[in-house]
């Protein structure tokens, strides 16, 4: 049976800029966007390792875009595979499975995110709900519902 152990995340970016100093019309939460994009990394055939990044951005016209948020977060995960794999370099997790391990490590983000924001007039537009599922299908192939990790060098210290 597959199980994993809570996420441990941590910050490795952030860049805050306060609205209310640096925009310069009347904020409108209207013209705030989100980006949110992972990477995917297998630490060894027990632990993966996710790349967050994650950016607010104001866009008071095409022409004027600031980033008033860029962070970025690495969250690793000890798991138990449900199936033990034969390979030595890669291994099949179900699509379930790494989709439930990216979004415990988002909602612990989505916490974080928000301790940093206390303060900030930010705290009252909180990082929308994603479906982690659609973030992992953007950079990982699907078949017969898994995804194939290789193993890999863990991530570059930021």
């Amino acid at each position: 049976m597959f199980s994993n152990k809570i996420p441990n995340i941590k910050e490795v970016r952030l860049e805050l800029l306060d609205p209310e100093y640096h925009i310069k019309e009347v904020f409108d939460p209207a013209k705030l966007r989100y980006n949110i994009s992972v990477k995917v990394s297998l630490k060894s055939k027990t632990s993966v390792e996710f790349f967050i990044h994650i950016v607010y951005a104001y866009v008071q016209n095409e022409n004027d875009r600031k980033n008033i948020i860029h962070t970025d977060y690495i969250s690793t995960i000890e798991f138990n595979p449900a199936e033990k794999s034969r390979s030595t370099k890669n291994i099949k997790i179900k699509v379930e499975h790494l989709a439930h391990m990216l979004g415990s490590s988002i909602m612990m983000i989505r916490g974080a995110i928000t301790q940093r924001l206390v303060g900030n007039l930010l705290i009252t537009y909180p990082l929308p709900v994603v479906n982690p599922t659609e973030l992992l299908k953007e950079k990982i192939n699907e078949k017969d519902g898994f995804f194939e990790l290789q193993l890999s060098r863990p991530l570059a210290k930021i």
